[in-house]
Protein backbone atom coordinates (compact mmCIF):
# COMPACT_ATOMS: atom_id res chain seq x y z
CA UNK A 1 0.00 0.00 0.00
CA UNK A 2 1.06 3.56 -0.88
CA UNK A 3 0.93 6.67 1.41
CA UNK A 4 0.51 10.40 1.56
CA UNK A 5 3.86 12.17 1.03
CA UNK A 6 3.02 15.80 2.30
CA UNK A 7 5.93 17.35 0.66
CA UNK A 8 4.45 16.20 -2.66
CA UNK A 9 0.78 17.45 -1.60
CA UNK A 10 2.24 20.88 -0.48
CA UNK A 11 3.29 20.81 -4.10
CA UNK A 12 0.22 19.67 -5.63
CA UNK A 13 -1.75 22.49 -3.55
CA UNK A 14 0.72 25.00 -3.96
CA UNK A 15 0.43 24.36 -7.75
CA UNK A 16 -3.39 24.37 -7.80
CA UNK A 17 -3.58 27.76 -6.15
CA UNK A 18 -0.86 29.40 -8.23
CA UNK A 19 -2.97 28.34 -11.56
CA UNK A 20 -5.78 30.35 -9.87
CA UNK A 21 -4.21 33.08 -9.19
CA UNK A 22 -2.46 33.65 -12.56
CA UNK A 23 -5.60 33.14 -14.30
CA UNK A 24 -7.34 35.85 -12.00
CA UNK A 25 -4.43 38.42 -12.94
CA UNK A 26 -5.18 37.64 -16.54
CA UNK A 27 -9.09 38.40 -16.23
CA UNK A 28 -8.28 41.71 -14.65
CA UNK A 29 -5.84 42.60 -17.37
CA UNK A 30 -8.26 42.27 -19.95
CA UNK A 31 -10.84 45.05 -20.71
CA UNK A 32 -13.65 44.85 -23.43
CA UNK A 33 -11.33 46.93 -25.82
CA UNK A 34 -8.36 43.99 -25.20
CA UNK A 35 -11.22 41.21 -26.17
CA UNK A 36 -11.35 41.39 -29.67
CA UNK A 37 -9.22 41.27 -32.13
CA UNK A 38 -8.41 40.64 -35.89
CA UNK A 39 -10.04 37.25 -37.39
CA UNK A 40 -7.45 35.46 -36.70
CA UNK A 41 -4.70 37.66 -35.66
CA UNK A 42 -0.88 35.84 -34.50
CA UNK A 43 0.56 36.25 -30.89
CA UNK A 44 2.01 39.70 -30.26
CA UNK A 45 2.16 42.30 -27.30
CA UNK A 46 -1.32 42.71 -27.63
CA UNK A 47 -2.90 39.46 -27.71
CA UNK A 48 -0.14 36.83 -26.12
CA UNK A 49 -1.52 33.97 -27.42
CA UNK A 50 -3.43 35.19 -30.71
CA UNK A 51 -6.89 35.39 -31.84
CA UNK A 52 -9.76 32.89 -32.52
CA UNK A 53 -11.13 33.07 -36.07
CA UNK A 54 -14.02 35.33 -34.61
CA UNK A 55 -11.48 37.54 -32.93
CA UNK A 56 -11.74 36.41 -29.21
CA UNK A 57 -8.47 36.84 -27.68
CA UNK A 58 -7.09 33.17 -26.82
CA UNK A 59 -5.62 34.41 -23.09
CA UNK A 60 -8.82 35.17 -21.98
CA UNK A 61 -10.24 31.90 -23.16
CA UNK A 62 -7.74 30.22 -21.04
CA UNK A 63 -8.11 32.32 -18.00
CA UNK A 64 -11.83 32.38 -17.84
CA UNK A 65 -12.18 28.22 -18.58
CA UNK A 66 -8.96 26.56 -16.63
CA UNK A 67 -10.23 27.41 -13.26
CA UNK A 68 -14.11 26.31 -14.19
CA UNK A 69 -12.73 23.30 -15.13
CA UNK A 70 -10.08 22.56 -12.17
CA UNK A 71 -13.22 23.68 -9.92
CA UNK A 72 -15.89 20.88 -11.26
CA UNK A 73 -12.92 18.41 -10.92
CA UNK A 74 -12.41 18.82 -7.79
CA UNK A 75 -16.43 18.17 -7.13
CA UNK A 76 -17.04 16.20 -9.27
CA UNK A 77 -14.35 13.59 -7.99
CA UNK A 78 -15.56 14.30 -4.43
CA UNK A 79 -19.44 13.40 -5.30
CA UNK A 80 -17.65 10.07 -7.28
CA UNK A 81 -15.86 9.60 -4.47
CA UNK A 82 -18.40 10.31 -1.39
CA UNK A 83 -20.88 7.97 -3.31
CA UNK A 84 -18.59 5.11 -3.78
CA UNK A 85 -17.47 4.82 -0.53
CA UNK A 86 -20.55 5.01 1.27
CA UNK A 87 -21.49 2.45 -1.38
CA UNK A 88 -18.50 0.27 -1.02
CA UNK A 89 -18.51 0.33 2.92
CA UNK A 90 -22.60 -0.63 2.97
CA UNK A 91 -21.82 -3.35 0.59
CA UNK A 92 -18.56 -4.64 2.48
CA UNK A 93 -19.77 -4.57 5.74
CA UNK A 94 -23.53 -5.75 5.70
CA UNK A 95 -23.36 -9.01 4.14
CA UNK A 96 -26.74 -10.22 4.08
CA UNK A 97 -27.12 -7.25 1.88
CA UNK A 98 -24.23 -8.34 -0.53
CA UNK A 99 -26.04 -11.48 -0.92
CA UNK A 100 -29.33 -10.30 -1.77
CA UNK A 101 -27.57 -7.89 -4.36
CA UNK A 102 -24.21 -8.75 -5.76
CA UNK A 103 -22.37 -5.19 -6.04
CA UNK A 104 -20.43 -7.05 -8.48
CA UNK A 105 -23.59 -7.63 -10.33
CA UNK A 106 -24.49 -3.95 -10.45
CA UNK A 107 -20.65 -3.15 -11.60
CA UNK A 108 -21.10 -5.34 -14.78
CA UNK A 109 -24.27 -3.33 -15.57
CA UNK A 110 -23.12 -0.35 -14.96
CA UNK A 111 -19.90 -1.03 -16.80
CA UNK A 112 -21.86 -2.26 -20.23
CA UNK A 113 -23.19 1.12 -20.70
CA UNK A 114 -21.54 3.38 -22.69
CA UNK A 115 -21.31 6.50 -21.01
CA UNK A 116 -20.13 8.71 -23.96
CA UNK A 117 -23.13 7.82 -26.04
CA UNK A 118 -25.43 8.72 -23.04
CA UNK A 119 -23.74 11.83 -22.85
CA UNK A 120 -24.03 13.05 -26.59
CA UNK A 121 -27.33 11.98 -26.98
CA UNK A 122 -28.03 14.47 -24.07
CA UNK A 123 -26.48 17.12 -25.44
CA UNK A 124 -27.89 16.60 -28.84
CA UNK A 125 -31.19 17.34 -27.21
CA UNK A 126 -29.63 20.20 -25.07
CA UNK A 127 -30.21 17.81 -21.81
CA UNK A 128 -26.86 18.17 -20.99
CA UNK A 129 -25.93 20.81 -17.45
CA UNK A 130 -24.11 21.04 -14.67
CA UNK A 131 -26.62 19.05 -12.39
CA UNK A 132 -27.36 15.89 -15.39
CA UNK A 133 -23.40 15.86 -16.01
CA UNK A 134 -22.59 15.27 -12.61
CA UNK A 135 -25.15 13.13 -11.94
CA UNK A 136 -23.72 10.43 -14.69
CA UNK A 137 -20.51 10.87 -13.63
CA UNK A 138 -21.72 9.62 -10.12
CA UNK A 139 -23.58 7.12 -11.74
CA UNK A 140 -20.95 5.61 -14.48
CA UNK A 141 -17.27 6.67 -12.71
CA UNK A 142 -18.10 4.73 -9.15
CA UNK A 143 -18.06 1.45 -10.15
CA UNK A 144 -14.20 1.24 -9.37
CA UNK A 145 -13.71 3.43 -6.05
CA UNK A 146 -16.61 0.74 -4.73
CA UNK A 147 -14.88 -2.13 -5.48
CA UNK A 148 -11.77 -1.46 -3.98
CA UNK A 149 -14.08 -0.17 -0.75
CA UNK A 150 -15.76 -3.17 -0.47
CA UNK A 151 -12.52 -5.31 -0.86
CA UNK A 152 -10.77 -3.37 1.83
CA UNK A 153 -14.26 -3.54 4.65
CA UNK A 154 -14.65 -7.19 3.75
CA UNK A 155 -10.95 -7.90 4.85
CA UNK A 156 -10.69 -5.38 7.61
CA UNK A 157 -14.18 -6.85 9.26
CA UNK A 158 -12.46 -10.09 9.82
CA UNK A 159 -9.72 -8.91 11.46
CA UNK A 160 -8.66 -8.97 15.23
CA UNK A 161 -9.03 -5.20 16.07
CA UNK A 162 -12.55 -5.06 14.63
CA UNK A 163 -13.92 -8.17 16.10
CA UNK A 164 -12.43 -7.37 19.78
CA UNK A 165 -14.48 -4.02 19.37
CA UNK A 166 -17.68 -5.95 18.10
CA UNK A 167 -17.18 -8.29 20.69
CA UNK A 168 -16.92 -4.90 23.19
CA UNK A 169 -19.66 -3.51 22.29
CA UNK A 170 -18.88 -0.53 20.05
CA UNK A 171 -20.82 0.90 17.99
CA UNK A 172 -21.00 0.53 14.34
CA UNK A 173 -19.99 3.79 13.24
CA UNK A 174 -17.21 3.77 15.74
CA UNK A 175 -15.59 0.92 14.44
CA UNK A 176 -15.86 2.14 11.24
CA UNK A 177 -14.46 5.87 12.11
CA UNK A 178 -11.28 4.11 13.38
CA UNK A 179 -10.24 0.92 11.96
CA UNK A 180 -11.71 1.24 8.51
CA UNK A 181 -11.84 4.79 6.76
CA UNK A 182 -7.97 5.45 7.65
CA UNK A 183 -7.01 2.43 5.41
CA UNK A 184 -9.50 3.05 3.24
CA UNK A 185 -8.62 6.61 2.59
CA UNK A 186 -4.98 5.86 1.92
CA UNK A 187 -5.95 3.43 -0.37
CA UNK A 188 -7.64 5.72 -2.21
CA UNK A 189 -5.91 8.39 -2.40
CA UNK A 190 -3.35 6.68 -5.29
CA UNK A 191 -7.15 6.68 -7.86
CA UNK A 192 -7.78 10.50 -7.10
CA UNK A 193 -5.35 12.02 -10.19
CA UNK A 194 -6.53 8.46 -12.53
CA UNK A 195 -10.12 9.83 -11.74
CA UNK A 196 -9.93 13.44 -12.09
CA UNK A 197 -8.09 13.11 -15.25
CA UNK A 198 -10.73 10.36 -16.83
CA UNK A 199 -13.07 12.74 -16.05
CA UNK A 200 -11.66 15.89 -17.80
CA UNK A 201 -10.91 13.64 -20.68
CA UNK A 202 -14.94 12.87 -21.14
CA UNK A 203 -15.35 16.77 -20.74
CA UNK A 204 -12.77 17.85 -22.98
CA UNK A 205 -14.40 15.46 -25.63
CA UNK A 206 -17.86 16.66 -25.06
CA UNK A 207 -16.35 20.21 -25.48
CA UNK A 208 -14.51 19.22 -28.16
CA UNK A 209 -18.39 17.51 -30.14
CA UNK A 210 -19.78 20.66 -29.25
CA UNK A 211 -21.72 20.39 -26.32
CA UNK A 212 -20.42 21.82 -23.73
CA UNK A 213 -22.01 23.69 -20.59
CA UNK A 214 -18.98 25.10 -19.22
CA UNK A 215 -18.94 28.19 -21.17
CA UNK A 216 -18.65 29.23 -24.97
CA UNK A 217 -15.50 28.86 -26.07
CA UNK A 218 -14.05 26.44 -23.84
CA UNK A 219 -10.72 24.14 -23.83
CA UNK A 220 -12.10 21.08 -26.16
CA UNK A 221 -14.13 23.66 -28.57
CA UNK A 222 -11.05 25.72 -28.62
CA UNK A 223 -9.13 22.48 -30.13
CA UNK A 224 -11.58 22.10 -32.43
CA UNK A 225 -11.71 25.13 -33.33
CA UNK A 226 -8.31 24.73 -34.25
CA UNK A 227 -8.24 21.67 -36.03
CA UNK A 228 -10.19 23.23 -38.25
CA UNK A 229 -8.32 25.90 -39.09
CA UNK A 230 -4.52 24.50 -39.23
CA UNK A 231 -3.51 28.02 -41.01
CA UNK A 232 -3.43 29.25 -37.31
CA UNK A 233 -1.57 26.57 -35.16
CA UNK A 234 -1.78 28.89 -32.02
CA UNK A 235 -5.21 28.12 -31.51
CA UNK A 236 -4.71 24.42 -31.60
CA UNK A 237 -1.40 24.60 -29.40
CA UNK A 238 -3.23 27.35 -26.92
CA UNK A 239 -5.62 24.37 -26.81
CA UNK A 240 -3.50 21.92 -26.07
CA UNK A 241 -1.62 23.82 -23.55
CA UNK A 242 -4.65 24.74 -21.74
CA UNK A 243 -5.15 20.74 -21.88
CA UNK A 244 -1.52 20.11 -20.13
CA UNK A 245 -2.07 22.83 -17.38
CA UNK A 246 -5.08 21.66 -16.17
CA UNK A 247 -3.84 17.89 -15.94
CA UNK A 248 -0.61 18.98 -14.45
CA UNK A 249 -1.68 19.43 -10.71
CA UNK A 250 -2.77 15.88 -10.85
CA UNK A 251 0.49 14.45 -13.00
CA UNK A 252 2.15 15.69 -9.75
CA UNK A 253 0.01 14.39 -7.14
CA UNK A 254 1.15 10.89 -8.97
CA UNK A 255 4.69 11.64 -9.00
CA UNK A 256 5.25 13.35 -5.92
CA UNK A 257 2.05 13.03 -3.88
CA UNK A 258 2.59 9.32 -3.29
CA UNK A 259 5.26 7.26 -2.12
CA UNK A 260 5.57 3.58 -0.84
CA UNK A 261 5.54 2.64 2.60
CA UNK A 262 8.49 1.31 4.65
CA UNK A 263 7.38 -2.26 3.91
CA UNK A 264 7.54 -2.16 0.01
CA UNK A 265 10.79 0.07 0.53
CA UNK A 266 12.11 -3.09 2.11
CA UNK A 267 10.65 -5.49 -0.07
CA UNK A 268 12.30 -3.24 -2.95
CA UNK A 269 16.08 -3.29 -1.64
CA UNK A 270 15.66 -6.75 -0.81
Amino acid sequence: MKVLNQSGMRWFLALFVLIHVGCFIGLVMFDEESLRGFNPQSPNLTHIFGTTTTGLDIGYILANSIPITLWFLTLSVGAVFCFALCLGIVFGYCQRLNSYLPLLRIIEMVNSIPMLMVLVILGYYHWLFWGTFLILLVVFKWPLIAQIVQGLTLSQRRSIPVMVAQNAGFQSHKILRHYFLPKIFKALMPKVPTLAISIFNTLAIMDYLGYSFIGAPSLGSLIAEGKDNLYAPWILLSGLGGLLVVNLPFIIWSFLAIEPNDNDKRLTHA
